[in-house]
Formats: structure tokens, C-alpha cells, sequence
């Protein structure tokens, strides 16, 4: 499980063992979680996030396991939905403005 506190940072926990695993971290953007997946095997998450500083937005893939960031896709505005492969090679994402559905291969 993943949960925010509305902050740079999103917290991850084992449903398994109800316990905290580690803690995400995001210095450049805040994570939001309204528009967020995880896989099945809770081993990726993908999220839309926001960086203030650079006035861009991004689609984030996250390796659960490590806490870090597998990779960015710049300049993605107006994401209003998301969607991901059990595996985590396909990401699919939806655009409010352009009525758009775009597919992301990360790896």
C-alpha cells in the first residue's frame, strides 16, 4: 500500500506483514496519488507529479522494492488517469485536454 500525507514524499507499507517499508522521495515535485496505479504485484507504481521549480509536469514509474525512480516522462500535462502492466513494461495514461490515450514503454 502507498499513501501520501500531502507532502514531497509518499510512505509504502507491506499489507503482507502490516508493516512500513520505506519511504519515497520526490525533492523536485510532490507525488499525487489521486491518478496513481500500483501493479499486481505491488512491485511498480506509476503517478503524474508536478514540479513547482520547473513549472513541467511528469509521469513518474517507481520500483517499490528500491524506492526509487525507474523513470520520468517529461512534459506530460492534464493526466488524468493511469493504467500499468502487471510487469511494469507498458504504462497507458490518459489527457484531459487533448482527449488523448498515450502508451508509455519505459524500459
Amino acid at each position: 500500500a502507498v499513501c501520501s500525507y500531502y507532502a514531497y514524499h509518499l510512505s509504502v507499507f507491506s499489507l503482507e506483514t502490516m508493516s512500513y517499508v520505506h519511504t519515497l522521495e520526490s525533492k523536485e515535485s510532490m507525488p499525487f496519488l489521486y491518478n496513481a496505479t500500483l501493479t499486481y504485484t505491488g512491485h511498480y507504481l506509476v503517478l503524474s507529479n508536478y514540479s513547482e521549480e520547473e513549472k513541467i509536469s511528469y509521469v513518474t514509474l517507481w520500483n517499490l522494492i528500491t524506492g526509487k525512480v525507474r523513470k520520468r516522462l517529461k512534459n506530460e500535462p492534464n493526466v488524468c488517469c493511469t493504467a500499468i502492466t502487471a510487469d511494469g513494461s507498458r504504462i497507458v495514461f490518459g489527457v484531459m485536454v487533448d482527449n488523448l490515450i498515450k502508451i508509455w514503454d519505459p524500459f
